[in-house]
């Protein structure tokens, strides 16, 4: 069963006195589903599903691969203008949460991204998935507690033409061996090659210890 998560962004506080600086996650309800996007906010520039090393993100490697997933903001009082690379302006007001720590705009919540808290155990199975384009993929890790994990992982492609429709797909499975280390979640794989992912959590009613809403290497990952 899908758990349903509470990120406290339905009861409004004041504006903010500052523009948002940091991780944020928004959730919002499209085209039948739920979509997560990742943001972080930095010094006058913003990334939309950013990837990579997020404490020391470059935004100008990010600009020239992603041009439309880059921009840059502005801020006049409580108001918001983030200019993005292809030519869209979004204008509104920015607006605390009921926790003081996320912020609504443009009426979509923006969740805070936390670093994991110390002692934190990553345990069950978390799933994800992205589309676009014609392409789909869904993953989903499964973290034992005890420093062991698998991985299941399945995408498709499908291409239309004025003759016909043309598709394919694929699958791969792995295990390994897992750990946390401050922000940083490393995935060892048999053979000893190694990935080192930046973990983040969303503050859900589930708490710090034992999160059910990671944001693991730009995937968005809920728990089962």
């Amino acid at each position: 069963m899908i758990r349903t998560f509470t990120l406290a962004l339905t009861l409004l506080a004041p504006v903010l006195a500052a523009p948002p600086e940091g991780l944020y996650l928004r959730t919002v309800f499209a085209n039948g589903s739920l979509q997560n996007h990742v943001f972080l906010f930095r010094g006058g520039q913003v990334a939309r599903n950013p990837q990579g090393d997020l404490e020391r993100f470059n935004f100008t490697a990010w600009k020239a691969a992603h041009p439309a997933l880059y921009g840059s903001y502005t801020w006049n009082g409580a108001e918001l203008r983030i200019s993005w690379g292809d030519g869209l302006n979004v204008d509104g007001a920015v607006k605390l949460d009921k926790s003081g720590k996320g912020f609504s705009y443009r009426s979509d919540g923006y969740a805070p991204l936390l670093p994991l808290a110390p002692g934190a155990v990553l345990k069950g199975r978390f799933t994800g998935g992205a589309g676009g384009g014609g392409a789909m993929s869904a993953f989903d890790y499964t973290f034992d507690g005890a420093g062991g994990f698998t991985t299941n992982s399945a995408a498709s492609v499908s291409t239309t033409s004025s003759r016909s429709t043309a598709s394919a797909a694929a699958s791969r499975a792995a295990s390994g061996r897992y750990s946390v280390k401050g922000n940083i979640l490393t995935l060892t794989f048999p053979g000893g090659r190694t990935e080192l992912w930046p973990v983040y959590y969303a503050p859900t009613s589930a708490g710090p210890n034992q999160p059910d809403l990671l944001v693991a290497n730009g995937l968005v990952l809920t728990k089962m």
